[in-house]
């Protein structure tokens, strides 16, 4: 019995001691790689980065734009937008009057308080104003 229990110790010892295990415990590698975790947080940084740009563009992009009534008057044109009134400045020769448009441009004030807008687009004509 005891020459038996000797061979079978003999023989799992060689066996285990002829596997090759990994220097971890034996579980493997757990986790990601250095590299692979680089690399999600060089995507996460990528998809935030590109999610605030666009946001900034789009929140800029809607300041540049009027919409309102176009008036002729006191040798200028003027946009009415509810109950502000724009002085149009480098308006286009062929605005429409008396038409409600959306123009694209810059707003700006002058020293004496006015409100004017300098044109750089008719960006859409919709129709008379009613």
């Amino acid at each position: 019995m005891r020459y038996e229990l000797r061979v079978v110790v003999t023989l799992g010892a060689l066996i285990l001691s002829s596997l090759k295990l990994p220097a971890q415990g034996g579980y493997g590698n757990i986790g990601p790689s250095p590299a692979e975790v680089a690399g999600v947080i060089a995507g996460a940084a990528a998809v935030v980065g590109v999610g605030v740009g666009l946001t900034i563009y789009l929140v800029h992009r809607s300041h540049t734009s009027l919409s309102g009534c176009v008036q002729s008057g006191e040798g200028s044109a003027r946009l009415l937008n509810g109950k502000q009134s724009w002085v149009l400045v480098s308006a286009p020769v062929d605005l429409p009057v008396n038409h409600r448009v959306e123009l694209r441009g810059k707003k700006s004030r002058v020293a004496s308080g006015e409100r004017t807008f300098t044109v750089t687009k008719l960006a859409h004509d919709r129709g008379s104003c009613s």
